[in-house]
């Protein structure tokens, strides 16, 4: 049985990515994310944890529409990850 949020059935999932550096965790990520949207699920992440190079995420899944726009594929093509002030930001560029 689904979890009713804002007029849509969720189902619980849990979702466990490891990698080697922070550039291929990003990319593992993004790429699972891309997977689910490509089977026509909604997700909400409801909780996210990153610990060295393993993410484990708490999502919501849900049955979605088609998207009208596909990303083809997740690429280190130009990705750069810098840590500023304790912060991380991402660049990353998308194979549309």
């Amino acid at each position: 049985m689904g979890i009713v949020v804002e007029d849509h059935d969720y189902v619980e999932d849990t979702i466990a990515l490891q990698a080697s550096d922070h550039e291929s965790l990003l990319v593992s990520y993004l790429t699972e994310l891309l997977f689910l949207a490509e089977n026509n699920l909604k997700i909400e992440i409801i909780e996210l944890k990153i610990e060295d190079f393993l993410l484990n995420m708490k999502i919501l899944k849900a049955s979605a529409a088609k998207i009208d726009k596909e990303i083809k594929a997740v690429t280190f093509n130009e990705m750069k990850i810098i840590k500023k002030n304790g912060i991380y930001q991402a660049k990353v560029v998308f194979d549309l």
